[in-house]
């Protein structure tokens, strides 16, 4: 292990560890802190989960008063109608909290800060010191965070302006690009980093960020905690016979069932009924439950919210493969999470799944995002006999071990980190002026 460094990387996020990408920014810190940089990590709610000292909270009336503000900028987004299902923040209000903690850290590594936890006016102060990494597209997007083609081409390229305007009602998105893109003009020398290659692509052709430096580092995986449990436990605990044909699939909340395209699922799973089935198919379910009351012919069984990545491990290990049928995925945590227990994955060929699964070596990417062609991804594996499925799956973890190992994604932070600090401390070195009348570099005569 190195000797601690003398930086201090301050690690901003919504929580600590509980949606998506606070659990990208945790593993991330986890890392860069086993190889010697110091960290701490500023979050607006705690959650307690690593109960760690060096996590730095607002007191709980400061949290309060947040929330008013939080609950106040959700409420302005309804003055908006648009067809785009997926999350819109404003960050109009920020907190002072946050801002003070910017200003006194050494260097930023920027994640998830939206529910008003940093306003837009101040992104500036992350000039010179600071890696932004995008765990969304929110950051070249107006107020959604992804961008859905319902105008060709996605406002984010070619801007926000009347003409392509695909809203009812005040425009907020134009609003909120206008506002970034003022902030940005004070934004200088920092690195963006994104997970996969499809938001590479998608930020460097954005109007707001195509100038900027741009890097794919992807979300690490830790592959010492999911890999395959060769077990019967979960069979035995919840009466699943080891020769059903089990499919699980991640749903964090009602919320996100439309961008994880649980619909898509319902409606893919309901072509069984067409075709001759030789094995039962069992449908597990885990995340934040909520009320569903149709499901196709298929047995479900929920499980709810699981964050020990032992319990993960076996779930996937279990399962025959992973369905991730998203609509946008900036990574794709949990199709890497089943490849590294040896469980193929069926998603669509979009977005970040693309880097994760390869068509028909790890897993199966559909045509997006046709029902009939998820199913055709599901009935082929469907079709598969064990030994196919265990070659797939070896092929999964050798994928993720090589490209989104916590060593190889570590030594990519630690890089850009110290590529910042140089560039920090060459800034702040005073500069020799020449004497009057004399031209740098030139030789005085005597």
């Amino acid at each position: 292990m190195d000797l601690p460094r003398p930086l201090e990387v301050t690690f901003f996020s919504f929580t600590e560890n509980r949606g998506g990408a606070d659990k990208a920014a945790f593993r991330m810190r986890q890392i860069v802190s086993a190889l010697g940089v110091k960290t701490k990590a500023v979050v607006i709610r705690p959650e307690n989960y690593c109960n760690q000292k060096s996590t730095i909270a607002p007191a709980i009336l400061f949290r309060f008063f947040h929330l008013l503000s939080w609950v106040y900028s959700f409420l302005i987004t309804k003055l908006m109608i648009t067809r785009n299902h997926f999350k819109h923040s404003l960050n109009l209000f920020g907190t002072s909290f946050a801002r003070s903690q910017i200003k006194n850290a050494q260097m930023l590594h920027i994640h998830w800060i939206n529910n008003e936890m940093i306003k837009v006016k101040d992104f500036g102060l992350f000039s010179g010191r600071s890696v932004i990494t995008l765990h969304d597209e929110w950051f070249y997007c107006g107020a959604e965070h992804y961008a859905i083609e319902l105008s060709a081409p996605a406002r984010f390229i070619d801007g926000y302006g009347r003409e392509n305007n695909d809203t009812i009602g005040f425009d907020l998105n134009r609003y909120v690009w206008k506002k970034k893109r003022q902030s940005y003009q004070n934004l200088k020398n920092v690195i963006f980093t994104v997970p996969s290659t499809w938001m590479l692509q998608r930020a460097k052709s954005s109007l707001l960020l195509k100038h900027f430096d741009i890097r794919v580092v992807p979300n690490p995986v830790n592959t010492d905690a999911f890999k395959a449990v060769r077990t019967n436990s979960f069979y035995q605990r919840y009466k699943i016979e080891p020769n059903d044909f089990i499919i699980a699939y991640c749903l964090g909340s009602s919320k996100l069932s439309h961008p994880k395209g649980f619909d898509l699922l319902k409606k893919a799973l309901s072509l069984f009924d067409t075709v001759q089935m030789n094995r039962s198919i069992k449908l597990v379910i885990f995340g934040k439950p909520f009320p569903v009351t149709e499901y196709p012919n298929i047995p479900c069984l929920h499980l709810g919210e699981i964050c020990d990545y032992r319990i993960l491990s076996e779930i996937y290990s279990a399962a025959t493969i992973t369905v991730v049928p998203s609509r946008a995925e900036s990574f794709g945590q949990v199709a890497a999470e089943s490849l590294a227990c040896e469980t193929p994955v069926v998603g669509f060929d979009y977005s970040g799944i693309k880097d994760i699964v390869i068509h028909k070596e790890t897993g199966y990417l559909a045509e997006p995002f046709s029902p009939e062609s998820l199913f055709d991804g599901i009935y082929w594996f469907y079709k598969k006999d064990r030994g196919d499925l265990l070659k797939y799956g070896r092929a999964g973890r050798a994928f993720v071990m090589e490209n989104f190992s916590s060593a190889k994604v570590g030594k990519q932070l630690v890089s850009i980190y110290d590529e910042i600090d140089a560039r920090r401390r060459d800034s702040a070195m005073p500069r020799r002026v020449p004497r009057r009348g004399v031209a740098s570099g030139t030789a005085i005569n005597k």
